[in-house]
């Protein structure tokens, strides 16, 4: 199962494991490596490998899920405005380290596949309509998700709740900035 996102007590348990091994293996190493270097290495190891696992809750199939119904929010739809500027088609989301397209499965919004573009193509292309994502949070059961929407001054927060049926969205606010 690919997970992409979040925080759970697993990662936890594997961070440590990953992050015992490493220590090991400094230190067997020790004795080759001068003291100071050895501290720098075994810090690493162990930031490394945080950095690793902090990212590891979500599947790709429950992100894509949270997504879809992020996007699909009702009063969001109003400042598409595709029936009026087809050159906001396809919905662009900006690439970043909370959200790429390896992470999702894809989405089809208004018949046409949302695309991913890093900031800097973006702006080269000279694209104006354009979601970022700028808060992807998970705590225990409750996923808190922000978008903004930089062309309408529009910006949404959510808050999802994993149940036995899946993620549901809980609440959501959505203002002009």
């Amino acid at each position: 199962m690919d997970t992409v996102a979040g925080i759970g007590w697993q990662s936890y348990i594997s961070a440590f494991c990953q992050v015992v091994s490493a220590l090991l293996l400094a230190w067997r190493c020790r004795s080759y490596l001068h003291s100071k270097m050895y501290r720098t290495i075994t810090l690493s190891a162990v930031l490394i490998t945080l950095s690793f696992r902090v990212n590891a809750h979500l599947t790709k199939h429950e992100l894509t899920d949270i997504l879809t119904t992020a996007l699909n929010l009702p009063t969001l739809q109003q400042y598409l405005h595709i029936d009026s500027d087809n050159s906001r088609l396809p919905i662009t989301l900006v690439s970043s380290e909370l959200l790429d397209e390896e992470m999702i499965y894809p989405i089809e919004k208004f018949g046409e596949r949302i695309r991913f573009l890093n900031i800097g193509q973006i702006r080269s292309d000279n694209i104006n309509s354009y979601i970022e994502v700028s808060k992807l949070n998970l705590r225990n059961n409750i996923c808190e998700l922000q978008i903004e929407y930089s062309i309408e001054g529009v910006s949404v927060n959510y808050k999802f709740e994993k149940t036995n049926e899946g993620w549901n969205l809980k609440e959501s606010s959505l203002w002009e900035n």
